[in-house]
């Protein structure tokens, strides 16, 4: 049976993965006959957030712990566990909390950087020519890695760094629905909008999830 590897850090979009996101691609990877392990950082998150009214809130929580919540004790390790020979695809969800978290583009734009772990992640995935998933936001954290690779993903939208990011990184915006995935068959990485679209609902979320894990199931097998 083919193997995914998640990557999480939290549990709640404004400060950690988002959850829906999250569980969605989980559900999707079984649905496609495939297993999952999830694998998330032994460190505070970047910042607690109160998700009814938005306060940031004076305390700090673990992003390990945070995932185990939405994960399950059983499927979650600390991200220093993740050996990529071991698993045969990698799947980003989004969320905010991700920008903070495992790269900085919410606080940094497109100066941005990726934690070194995560990037060393994706770098070995990309170069064994793994298949790897990113939704909602988690693209920017590919083009902040694989940069100059021709690297094509969707952030909903057309984003109004889209000329920005070509030139920047060399990397291709293209607009997408919400549930509707983009693949880049040269460099084997599949993304989708998700929540990249206000007005998406869990419904786009689930079904964007199934179409992306589908795809990749689709590279896995070619």
């Amino acid at each position: 049976m083919k193997r995914i590897a998640v990557i999480m850090c939290g549990c709640g979009s404004r400060d950690g993965s988002e959850i829906q996101e999250s569980v969605t691609a989980m559900y999707a990877v079984m649905r496609h006959g495939l297993s999952y392990e999830v694998f998330a950082p032994n460190d505070d998150q970047y910042q607690v957030t109160n998700h009814l009214t938005g306060e940031v809130l004076p305390e700090k929580r673990n992003m390990l712990i945070e995932a185990a919540r939405a994960a399950r004790a059983e499927k979650i390790h600390s991200l220093d566990k993740l050996n990529v020979k071991d698993f045969d695809g990698l799947l980003l969800p989004g969320g905010f909390g991700a920008a903070m978290n495992l790269f900085t583009f919410a606080i940094d734009g497109l100066d941005m950087s990726v934690r070194a772990d995560v990037a060393k992640i994706i770098h070995e995935f990309h170069d064994a020519r793994k298949p790897i998933g990113a939704m909602c936001i988690a693209p920017m954290m590919l083009a902040g890695t694989l940069q100059h690779c021709d690297l094509k993903i969707t952030l909903g939208p057309e984003s109004p760094m889209k000329d920005e990011l070509r030139q920047k990184m060399g990397v291709y915006s293209v607009e997408s629905p919400a549930d509707q995935p983009i693949t880049d068959e040269r460099n084997r990485v599949v993304t989708v909008p998700c929540y990249m679209w206000d007005k998406a609902t869990i419904l786009n979320v689930g079904d964007g999830a199934y179409r992306l894990v589908g795809e990749m199931k689709r590279l896995m097998e070619n």
